[in-house]
């Protein structure tokens, strides 16, 4: 499972990317976003089936499909976050722009003018988005954490009523969530975690804000009220 997603995630994070692009340029850009969007669902509806079979996991691929397809309507949000995004950092440009004191606004606009005909090179010009598309790139990459994971929970919560949390294994895995790698835990009774700055939740694996975890099915006995502090 962790192959699919560090194989595909980054494909629908540039996707993602593409669009804060478009969006910043005011170029065309719904139609072409939801066409990528389409194709990388099939595509991961595709991986995650022949996953499953491999792994002999009863499921049906209607469900896939029908999860895929509520994933899919929800892109239309994340264009008008995208969009919302652009727009706070254009606003927040022509306020640095009001407020230059050492730099004549002709200059400056000639810059941006210079930048906009240039948009590979507008990061260095302009520092484009004090990171609008490092930002656009971690919407795409947790949206399709979110896919795989509800389709993911919901093949393997019929298959036990306990699971093993897995975590994605790179630095950005939350320490609390950490704690509760390789453990089991049972779909009645998820394990709770507090963090740093008093930030507490219960639930399952990706469930939490921004949380990438997933699940696999289990045997054995599953830890009970469990609480894990960060």
């Amino acid at each position: 499972m962790i192959d699919i997603f560090k194989r595909l995630a980054p494909s629908y994070a540039n996707i993602v990317r593409n669009l804060a692009i478009d969006v910043w340029y005011e170029r065309e850009s719904f139609d072409k976003f939801i066409t990528s969007a389409e194709r990388f669902k099939q595509r991961y509806e595709r991986e995650l089936a022949e996953h499953y079979r491999r792994l002999k996991y009863p499921f049906r691929r209607s469900e896939i499909r029908d999860l895929a397809d509520e994933w899919l309507a929800d892109q239309v949000t994340i264009y008008g976050k995208v969009q919302e995004v652009a727009d706070d950092k254009k606003k927040n440009l022509q306020i640095k722009l009001d407020e230059s004191k050492d730099k004549k606004r002709e200059e400056v606009s000639k810059l941006i003018e210079e930048a906009k005909r240039h948009e590979g090179r507008i990061a260095r010009v302009l520092s484009f988005a004090d990171n609008l598309e490092k930002r656009s790139e971690q919407i795409g990459e947790d949206q399709a954490f979110e896919l795989a994971t509800k389709i993911n929970h919901q093949v393997v919560e019929q298959i036990s009523g306990v699971y093993v949390w897995k975590t994605q294994e790179d630095s950005r895995v939350r320490k609390t969530h950490r704690k509760l790698a390789n453990k089991i835990f049972a779909y009645d009774d998820p394990p709770t975690t507090e963090g740093p700055y008093g930030h507490v939740h219960t639930g399952h694996p990706g469930t939490d804000w921004g949380c990438r975890c997933w699940e696999e099915a289990a045997r054995g006995k599953p830890l009970r009220g469990y609480i894990v502090r960060g």
